[in-house]
């Protein structure tokens, strides 16, 4: 296990609630500790620390107080000593429940919630807090927005946030990401492609569905309409 943001955090009462009240953009200044500039509660997918358990492929089960933290696009629990740690050995879990909320381990991305299952096939979402643009400083302290990106470095790694050039305000946004996830737990970026491969014997009728409903495969409600049509043939 690795030792990331070593804190004391006083844990509410348990609800599985998505913090859904906070700001959808953030903005922090550079040459400062991002997880410091951003309130804790809104660095996190969840309100709080919630009941979890970790199931592994061996069949071993193991209780945790977890939640999805958004900078890393993975699992953080609370040990004994109350530090907040990532999770580790991702490739020997099968899956792990916060709450009523299930999670899969994506090679080299993280974590991803699974939004609906639909036996053949998972629909899952990675949400982080990604960089949006960057602000540089003008004249009289005002800021003005441009699309440069290279001004500033990445914000996070698995060794703790980064700090970055004392220049210039950075903007993160929350951004979400749907794969589809099968019952081999292999990933695919969501396409007519991936999906007719997965469902070969369908290829008409889910064309036909795809063309007469204009899925647009970018979009989550697009695609649980989708799946949901698939699912039923």
């Amino acid at each position: 296990m690795k030792n990331c943001l070593p804190a004391i955090f006083f844990l509410l009462c348990t609800a599985n609630i998505f913090a859904q009240d906070t700001p959808k953009i953030y903005r922090t200044k550079n040459g400062t500790d991002i997880s410091k500039s951003i309130p804790y509660q809104e660095q996190f997918l969840f309100e709080q620390f919630l009941p979890g358990k970790v199931y592994f492929r061996n069949g071993r089960v193991v209780n945790a107080r977890l939640n999805y933290n958004l900078f890393y696009g993975e699992l953080t629990f609370i040990d004994p000593k109350r530090d907040t740690l990532l999770l580790t050995d991702k490739d020997f879990m099968d899956s792990i429940a916060v709450g009523s909320t299930i999670f899969y381990s994506m090679p080299k991305q993280g974590h991803v919630r699974e939004i609906k299952n639909y036996d053949k096939l998972r629909l899952v979402e990675r949400t982080v807090l990604a960089v949006l643009d960057n602000e540089k400083e003008s004249a009289f302290n005002h800021y003005s927005a441009t699309s440069a990106i290279s001004n500033y470095k990445n914000f996070s790694n698995q060794n703790g946030y980064q700090w970055m050039k004392p220049t210039d305000k950075i903007v993160f946004k929350r951004k979400s990401e749907n794969f589809f996830l099968d019952k081999n737990q292999r990933f695919y970026i969501p396409s007519k492609a991936s999906l007719l491969k997965l469902f070969r014997d369908n290829n008409k009728e889910i064309n036909d569905f795809i063309k007469a409903e204009n899925i647009d495969f970018s979009k989550q409600p697009d695609l649980i309409r989708l799946l949901e049509f698939c699912s039923s043939l």
